[in-house]
C-alpha cells in the first residue's frame, strides 16, 4: 500500500506540473519551430565532460576551470552562464529545459555579443530562450521519449539528442554527458545542501 501510495502522490505531482504548465510548453513549441534557423547535433564527446551549475560553490571553481579549459568540454546549465562569461570562461554548449522566464532571462547575455552566438543552445522545444537567439545560435533539439516532439522528429527524420525528464535541469545534464562520452563527467557549482549566504554564485 505503502508503493501504490507513492506511486499515486508521484503521478498526481506530475499532472500538476503538465496542467500548470502546458499552454506555457505549448506556446515555446511553436516558436521553436517557427524560428530556429540552425538544427546542429553533437555526439561523441572525446574529453571529458565539466558541468557548471549556479551554486555558490561555483566562484571556487572558477579560477581552477580558466586554468584547464582545453583540458575539458564544458557544459554551462544556462543559470551559470552569466557567472562563467563574467570571468571571461566561453562553454562549449549550454544546455536548457525550464519553460519559464527566468530560463529566458539567463540567457539574455548571449545577446550582448556576437562572439556568443556561436555557442550552441541545448534545449527541448518546450524550453523557453529569447526569440532572437534562435536566429542567431545553433539550437541542438534535445527531444524527450514521452514528448509528441519524438513523433514530429522521428516522422520528419530530423536529428536529435534524446533527453531523460528529471525534477532539475542538473539531472537531464548529468545522462546527456553519459550518453555524449564515455570519459569522465563532473559537476561544477551543484550544491545539494542550502547555505546562509546567497543560493547562487554572483552575478547571477
Amino acid at each position: 500500500w505503502n508503493c501504490i501510495k507513492s506511486v499515486l502522490d508521484k503521478c498526481k505531482s506530475i499532472i500538476g506540473t503538465i496542467s500548470f504548465f502546458n499552454k506555457t510548453w505549448l506556446f515555446n513549441s511553436l516558436h521553436f519551430y517557427k524560428y530556429t534557423q540552425n538544427h546542429v547535433i553533437v555526439k561523441n564527446i572525446l574529453k571529458d565532460i565539466l558541468i557548471t551549475a549556479s551554486g555558490p560553490s561555483l566562484f571556487n571553481q572558477l579560477q581552477f576551470i580558466k586554468t584547464n579549459r582545453s583540458s575539458f568540454f564544458l557544459l554551462a546549465l544556462s543559470s551559470s552562464l552569466t557567472v562563467l562569461i563574467k570571468n571571461q570562461i566561453i562553454p562549449d554548449a549550454i544546455l536548457t529545459t525550464d519553460g519559464g522566464y527566468y530560463a529566458k532571462r539567463h540567457l539574455w547575455i548571449l545577446e550582448t555579443n556576437v562572439i556568443y552566438q556561436k555557442i550552441p543552445i541545448i534545449l527541448p522545444p518546450e524550453g523557453k530562450i529569447p526569440t532572437k537567439l534562435y536566429e542567431t545560435n545553433p539550437i541542438i533539439p534535445l527531444i524527450y521519449e514521452d514528448s509528441f516532439d519524438k513523433k514530429i522528429f522521428d516522422k520528419l527524420k530530423l536529428n536529435f539528442l534524446p533527453g531523460k525528464r528529471n525534477g532539475t535541469v542538473s539531472g537531464t545534464a548529468a545522462e546527456l554527458a553519459l550518453l555524449l562520452t564515455d570519459k569522465n563527467v563532473y559537476f561544477a557549482g551543484l550544491d545539494l545542501a542550502s547555505s546562509k549566504g546567497h543560493s547562487h554564485t554572483q552575478e547571477n
